[in-house]
């Protein structure tokens, strides 16, 4: 007999009021994590001074995403939501509806969206700790990023941490990761006015005539979708979306922007000049503000931008952790629980739920690749997004105008395309296992 879902969670009161600063710092709790610290030294990598244009492109894209893709996932926000490091406890709060097959995928994305962001922060844990702190050799960067899933999901998983002690360290994490970019920005600011474009030569400004534009629009698309995923965030637990709910979100967005100009206009002078970039992907890619902060004349900022990246990325990992049992215990669910909206039965039980997650999480870490895995994580962060735009077309109740849910579907759809060919072609087999699996599903309970 399959077992009632046992929800990692606390009953949430979602019909109170909750604050304009609570909200922005949930928001910057996943800005400014992985994205910032790692996602975004990959798309330096890959776009060069087109960094600039592509941040900025993906801020509006993430704009459009905020007002519209929030207005058919509000009801499935506010019984998803989890609070983070809770106990186990039975709730009877009732599943959300998969009312077609775009709910499920678009859900199946979001999970993996978020699994692969959380190997991300693992990898950057690993790499900034080890070159901000110990500064050994780079052999060591798999060992201590398993040893980062492992202790990460521990805390989570066993709740280890209250919830109001979860939020403290969360806005704290916020707070000395700006206090860290900041630092990074005022100490590169006297050398960002030397950066020499036509030096970088991982950008090709002057491309030869037989590639044309192609090449630099490819690279500069390319990172527009790598940048998109370091916007995400999730909604609030909030069964509506109110006034000071977008306000805080547009506020978060617009500071998170900011920052991120900020890092890059340093990070392309610093960059430009470090020896053998390609080469060492745990300088370059796993942890390039701490490379960055080593040529600028700030003591002791080289630990404060480790310390800074490594609580980012641990509270942003502790968070998106939070929600990966719930939803993989939902995807679980048989079709006919949905429909019928009865009471939550799932073949998997929480601790089979977590192992396979934890299992999951070791064995993306041990690909070692972070690029590609960032990458996927913004492929199917962004076909997650289009979806949500798609089924939002369909609904009359939605308060967003329906250009703006055609437009967020055809960007998001677009850009998802262009991160690496082979990452995008794993994605959509991930994509076509689950259909065929929720298709057996539903043939197995037809009668």
């Amino acid at each position: 007999m399959p077992r009632p879902i046992l929800r990692r969670t606390l009953a949430i009161d979602t019909t109170q009021p909750i604050g304009f600063w609570r909200q922005t710092f949930s928001a910057l709790n996943l800005m400014l994590g992985a994205g910032v610290f790692v996602g975004m030294g990959i798309a330096i990598n890959v776009a060069g001074v087109g960094i600039m244009g592509a941040v900025t492109v993906a801020a509006l894209l993430a704009l459009v995403n905020q007002g519209s893709v929030a207005q058919p996932s509000a009801r499935a926000a506010a019984l998803f939501s989890t609070a983070s490091f809770s106990a186990d406890r039975l709730i009877d709060s009732e599943a959300p509806v998969y009312t077609d097959w775009q709910y499920f995928t678009a859900d199946w994305m979001l999970f993996l969206a978020r699994l692969t962001a959380v190997a991300t922060a693992a990898l950057g844990i690993a790499g900034y700790w080890l070159q901000g702190f110990w500064l050994v050799d780079p052999i060591w960067l798999m060992p201590t990023a398993l040893l980062v899933v492992v202790a990460l999901t521990i805390i989570s998983f066993r709740g280890l941490i209250p919830r109001k002690g979860a939020e403290l360290m969360a806005t704290l994490a916020v707070l000395l990761a700006m206090i860290a970019l900041l630092g990074l920005i005022f100490a590169g600011l006297p050398e960002t006015p030397r950066l020499n474009l036509q030096n970088l030569g991982w950008l090709p400004l002057r491309a030869e005539r037989s590639l044309g534009l192609l090449a630099p629009v490819a690279n500069f698309l390319q990172a527009v979708a790598l940048m998109s995923a370091a916007y995400a965030s999730d909604p609030h637990p909030s069964q509506t979306t109110t006034q000071t709910s977008s306000k805080a979100a547009r506020f978060a967005l617009v500071l998170a922007w900011l920052l991120y100009l900020g890092v890059v206009g340093v990070g392309l002078r610093a960059l430009e000049s470090l020896p053998n970039r390609h080469s060492d992907p745990t300088t370059v890619l796993m942890a390039p503000w701490v490379n960055v902060m080593q040529n600028l004349p700030l003591p002791g900022g080289v630990y404060l931008v480790a310390l800074g990246a490594v609580a980012a990325m641990a509270a942003m990992a502790l968070h998106l952790l939070s929600k990966l049992v719930d939803g993989l215990l939902e995807l679980s669910c048989s079709p006919t629980v949905f429909s019928r909206r009865q009471p939550s039965e799932s073949p998997l039980s929480p601790r089979l739920a977590k192992l396979l997650i934890s299992s999951a999480l070791g064995g993306i870490v041990f690909v070692g690749d972070v690029k590609t895995i960032w990458s996927f994580s913004a492929f199917a962060f962004l076909l997650h997004a289009a979806l949500m735009h798609r089924i939002a077309v369909r609904q009359s109740s939605a308060q967003t105008p329906c250009w703006r849910h055609r437009l967020g579907f055809a960007a998001c759809l677009f850009l998802a395309f262009w991160v690496n060919w082979d990452v995008w072609l794993v994605g959509l087999g991930l994509v076509a296992l689950a259909l065929i699996w929720r298709g057996v599903q539903y043939w197995s309970e037809e009668p």
